[in-house]
């Protein structure tokens, strides 16, 4: 499942076979870097590892494949940072190294097949990505994974009549295995925004969201008055600010124009695999503050003594599920579920037993 692709700036794409082994074969991408640690914790995307040649300096790629492009230059920036590359490439300037979706993704249409609502039922089981460390939507309990959108999904799989596959991964991942038709739908805290719309069909919303910060107790940002004056700080002291990766979070601390947000000047946003990991760092000093949805940033607070959830609302978001773009089967049978759920009491004492 290695690949080699070339993309040219008239936005064609080629596949150029063979060599892609024999390149992968003799550099040092096998053992001991982030890009096989990646495809290892999300295993079940079914990625392989890819090369990617930049023509002339421009990538200019039909709006449905931008999603996914973002995605893996996430993994490029990871590497980036760990300065896996530093020396490769000053020698090959115009190469950078990707996580490509493997040959499941048939890649003139940039995307695999989806699975209807008749199809999911003959193969009697529905298929669902989440990231199990956004509690209290979902997160392991012991071998259990449970939470809101677990619950939810479960139901969906109940009222439709057929059994539910949960494959845990890396948030950004739940996209790529919609996308490449590995899983069925993505349900995780997932907020819409039109740029995803380009990529992906959502459901109607089941759940309003925001994205909050978390400081130390002793810092000077548990003072700030206002939320001008926290950014003012935080941009003053050119913070250092955790967030997880792919998220709306990572969005608005470093700016992103398809969202409508101009970042945090001066500031260092420094992704993580999850928020967890990011109150960690911050909790042992290693970070100025944190941003993440309102609901995991109060329950992974609970962990700690020493930091605390401000209350300021950054933004105001939608949760809702993904499915692949196009899949209006699924996607019509997901909102009379939701609507359903929401007028018979079900999803109020779903969100109750995780509130209490």
């Amino acid at each position: 499942n290695l690949l080699i692709v070339e993309l040219k700036a008239e936005d064609t794409i080629f596949l150029l076979g063979y060599q892609a082994k024999m390149f992968v074969e003799n550099s040092f991408l096998a053992k001991n870097n982030p890009m096989t640690d990646y495809l290892f914790r999300n295993k079940d995307l079914g990625l392989g590892v890819g090369v990617l040649f930049v023509v002339d300096d421009i990538v200019q790629l039909p709006p449905e494949c931008e999603l996914i492009i973002e995605y893996n230059n996430n993994g490029w920036n990871l590497y980036n940072k760990n300065n896996v590359l530093e020396d490769f490439m000053r020698r090959h300037l115009k190469l950078f190294l990707i996580l490509f979706l493997g040959i499941s993704i048939f890649l003139t249409s940039c995307g695999g097949r989806s699975r209807s609502l008749d199809d999911i039922k003959k193969a009697d089981k529905i298929v669902v990505a989440l990231n199990a460390e956004f509690p209290p939507f979902e997160y392991r309990d012991g071998k259990n994974i449970e939470g809101i959108d677990v619950d939810i999904i479960k139901a969906y799989a109940d009222y439709i009549g057929v059994k539910c596959v949960i494959n845990d991964m890396d948030f950004d991942a739940t996209f790529l295995s919609v996308y490449s038709g590995k899983a069925d739908v993505a349900i995780s805290g997932i907020t819409v925004n039109e740029k995803r719309k380009r990529s992906f069909t959502f459901t109607e919303s089941y759940y309003n969201s925001s994205q909050v910060v978390i400081v130390r107790d002793d810092s000077e940002y548990a003072n700030a008055a206002s939320l001008d004056e926290l950014l003012e700080l935080l941009s003053r002291n050119e913070a250092s600010i955790g967030v997880q990766r792919g998220t709306v979070g990572e969005y608005y601390s470093s700016g992103d124009e398809s969202w409508g947000f101009s970042g945090i000047p001066n500031t260092e946003t420094i992704s993580y695999d999850n928020g967890a990991l990011a109150f960690e760092k911050l909790s042992n000093n290693a970070l100025d503050a944190v941003i993440l949805d309102e609901a995991p940033a109060i329950m992974i607070a609970k962990k700690y003594n020493n930091v605390q959830v401000l209350d300021y609302i950054l933004t105001e978001e939608e949760y809702a599920i993904a499915v692949q773009l196009g899949n209006d089967s699924l996607c019509e049978s997901l909102n009379e579920f939701i609507n359903k759920i929401k007028s018979d009491g079900t999803l109020d004492s779903i969100l109750e037993k995780y509130y209490e």
